[in-house]
């Protein structure tokens, strides 16, 4: 089992546990700027026709996932979905 922590513009920190000790991790990865990839994803999918990776369809499956982590917090329990 283990959390995640988002930081406000870009990146997280995982925590969990490992034969019986805690741990925080804070993995390192080369990250653009999230406001000139979101304009230039739209610019692409407008181009042509298709439907950005911020539609909807998307944005209702992270608030499933979100509803769930809370769930599991609460509860104390691993949610299914």
């Amino acid at each position: 089992k283990a959390g995640v922590k988002l930081e406000y513009g870009g990146g997280f920190k995982l925590y969990g546990a490992e034969q019986g000790a805690l741990y925080e991790k804070s993995p390192a990865f080369k990250q653009a700027d999230p406001f000139v990839e979101e304009i230039e994803s739209f610019i692409r999918s407008a181009a042509a026709g298709e439907k950005n990776r911020a539609n909807i369809d998307n944005v209702l499956i992270t608030s499933e996932v979100m509803d769930a982590v809370y769930e599991s917090a609460a509860s104390g329990k691993e949610v299914t979905l």
